[in-house]
């Protein structure tokens, strides 16, 4: 895994005005990076199942379910 920044987010003052790929001149820079979710095949069949079962699944709410459990991780 790489351990660069993929995105620059500046601010003043604690006031986001930037995101770019380099840091903004005479702005606080903040890295931002990726962090792979690893989600197991057993895991993303539990969310389409729940989904499934709650009468609840489209590929938008699924799409969503999946973000939400990888951030969990």
């Amino acid at each position: 895994m790489n351990d660069e920044p993929v995105a620059w987010m500046s601010s003043v003052g604690g006031e986001f005005v930037y995101v770019g790929y380099e840091p903004a001149e005479g702005y606080l820079a903040i890295p931002l990076y990726t962090q792979p979710a690893d989600l197991t095949d057993e895991e993303i069949m539990d969310v389409e199942k729940r989904l499934r079962n709650n009468g609840d699944f489209c590929e938008l709410h699924f799409a969503r379910a999946i973000l939400r459990k990888a951030q969990e991780k």
